[in-house]
């Protein structure tokens, strides 16, 4: 038995390493597509992309197997799982859009964050308490982060709308959000039913569940402006990212608020200390930026060089 757990561990390890490795590749490949229009490395960046994609599975499945339940426990688990989705929604997003925006940024944040967890999170395997041991935990976490998955993608595609003025990403950064909109609903519907079958209790206004309900009121206000009063534009764009802003805050930043403030909750596990949470969320915050901005001016790079072509070749 404990050869078959080191052999699982072990590999976890090198598919977790290969595959932020090749999400690199991946990143920098299809910069060059997008500055140089070179359509070799578009085929290169979707191949490390799907490498990329299919490590990350890898390490899941050999954390199953060692573990004997699905990674949604701990910090590192639930890292690992989002990451692990915010590639298969950039893969279906671009097969949607026909482009390759959303797995060009997506696989370097997810990169970035792979490394990041790496070495500052602890991916040792915790002691499950009695009100984790739960298959409406299971179903509550994987449907929430599916959600999460779309509106950080989403997310992307809005703030680079805000810098290059391009429809088809607020156009994105809605379907996106409206994608991920019922599984955060599904997802806080499950954690209701949980919380009753650890708890005694279907809601107990507990800081995550508030800032949740939160989270679902901005999300929903958004879509309904959106889709009823049809906003668009920068408006539209504005309020997908101050979901995603509610999104970040009940996702990391409520961990280091609760803390700060000695907020009882009873969704704070073995997730480490407070200057560990707060690091994450800081993490999270700064990674985000950095893919925002470089993101943004890549595209807006691209585009002014592919104008400048077509200029020369009409006056040709």
């Amino acid at each position: 038995m404990e050869e078959h757990i080191h052999w699982a561990v072990e590999f976890e390890g090198y598919t977790f390493q290969a595959a932020y490795i090749v999400l690199l590749i991946s990143t920098l490949s299809f910069t060059i597509f997008w500055i140089f229009n070179s359509r070799p490395m578009k085929t290169v960046g979707k191949a490390a992309f799907i490498l990329g994609f299919v490590g990350l599975t890898a390490s899941i499945v050999f954390r199953y197997i060692y573990s004997g339940r699905l990674p949604v426990i701990h910090g590192y688990e639930v890292f690992l799982l989002l990451g692990w989705m915010m590639l298969l929604i950039a893969l279906y997003a671009d097969w949607t859009t026909k482009n390759v925006f959303s797995t060009t940024f997506t696989s370097f944040f997810v990169a970035a964050t792979m490394i990041y967890i790496e070495a500052h999170v602890d991916s040792s395997p915790v002691n499950v308490v009695p009100a984790l041991q739960s298959k409406w935990l299971e179903f509550h976490v994987i449907t929430t982060m599916l959600g999460y998955a779309a509106f950080s993608v989403g997310f992307l595609a809005a703030e680079a709308y805000l810098v290059n003025r391009l429809e088809w990403l607020e156009e994105l950064s809605y379907k996106l959000s409206a994608f991920g909109f019922p599984f955060l609903t599904i997802g806080i519907a499950s954690g209701s039913i949980w919380a009753q079958e650890a708890w005694g209790t279907w809601w107990g206004w507990d800081p995550k569940e508030t800032s949740s309900l939160i989270m679902w009121l901005v999300y929903a206000a958004y879509l309904h402006m959106r889709l009823a009063r049809g906003w668009r534009g920068r408006k539209a764009a504005w309020m997908n990212i101050a979901g995603f802003s509610s999104m970040l805050f009940c996702f990391m930043g409520l961990n280091w608020v609760s803390m700060y403030f000695d907020l009882a909750s009873e969704h704070t596990y073995s997730e480490g200390t407070g200057s560990d949470k707060m690091a994450y969320f800081v993490y999270l915050v700064m990674a985000i930026a950095v893919v925002v901005f470089i993101g943004g001016y890549i595209v807006k790079i691209s585009k002014a060089i592919k104008g400048k072509n077509q200029d020369s070749g009409d006056n040709e």
